[in-house]
């Protein structure tokens, strides 16, 4: 049974989103004359701001959001990241002179793109960006894990002390994608993701994409749990698009944040070794004795 107070907070919350996102936003970086879109950079970042804020309110605190680059100790760097979810109490701060921020990806949980209008090309590219970084993190080898989740909604249950860590099979240990967009310009139905995710492994396919005006897109478990996992107790699940009703037209944006927290708390936490970013060879030290 749902709390009324929470529920109206929530509602009050996704409101503003919806209004700050498709509204207000344009209102304020479209030309009144041109009805043209000025300082597109801006508008951008106004958005991925708002996701930000409004996304804040699903994550545990010990996580945080922010935006930059992701990299590993293998000479790997993503491109900008709209949205980044990491875990602030295992980061160190990397930034250059110029601020900009880099993520050790043993310490990343999720990464969001943020879309206005999402074109078919506009997907692919995205999830092209996206499938990458599960890749290196997939790649991981014998991380240190700092803690494992202590229970997993609905989908799996682990020891508290867990040592082994797959990305590949282990839903837990992947790191989540996400896309939110204001509406799709395509026949997505049309979209063929097992094509286009043909030479991948499964656990590198999107978690969720959220479209405001189209519905939320997620995947549906064989014994019919909905859930944001392209693998989930080791099976390959169907990914469908939910809507919502005409008594709760936000419920998709509902069910998103709440799978969003779900899979935030249920991530395995990594350290990461910043001596492995390092080039670091201590044979080569000079030694003076001292008496």
């Amino acid at each position: 049974m749902a709390n009324q107070y929470f529920e109206n907070i929530l509602n009050q919350c996704i409101e503003k989103f919806i209004f700050d996102f498709k509204r207000w936003s344009r209102q304020i970086y479209t030309d009144k004359n041109s009805n043209k879109l000025i300082h597109p950079g801006e508008f951008g970042t106004y958005r991925e701001d708002i996701c930000r804020d409004f996304l804040s309110l699903f994550i545990p605190q010990y996580q945080s959001i922010g935006s930059g680059f992701i990299m590993n100790s293998n000479e790997f760097i993503s491109n900008q990241c709209d949205l980044i979810i990491f875990d602030r109490e295992n980061i160190p701060l990397v930034e250059d002179i110029n601020k900009h921020r880099f993520f050790p990806i043993e310490n990343v949980v999720a990464v969001g793109e943020i879309k206005s209008i999402l074109s078919k090309n506009v997907l692919e590219e995205a999830l092209r960006r996206l499938c990458k970084i599960k890749e290196v993190r997939n790649s991981l080898s014998n991380p240190y894990i700092k803690s494992g989740p202590q229970i997993i909604e609905n989908w799996d249950t682990v020891d508290l002390c867990k040592a082994e860590y797959n990305p590949l099979t282990h839903h837990q240990d992947q790191i989540v994608t996400f896309i939110i967009c204001e509406k799709i310009d395509f026949a997505f139905d049309e979209f063929d993701f097992s094509e286009f995710y043909k030479e991948k492994e499964p656990s590198t396919k999107i978690n969720m994409i959220l479209s405001i005006e189209d519905g939320l897109f997620m995947y549906k478990h064989q014994d019919g749990v909905k859930h944001p996992y392209p693998v989930c107790k080791g099976s390959i699940d169907t990914f469908s698009v939910y809507k919502g009703n005409q008594s709760d037209p936000w419920l998709p944006i509902k069910v998103f944040a709440s799978n969003l927290y779900t899979a935030m708390k249920c991530c395995v936490r990594l350290n990461s070794e910043i001596v492995q970013y390092m080039q670091v060879d201590k044979d080569a030290l000079i030694e003076t004795r001292l008496r």
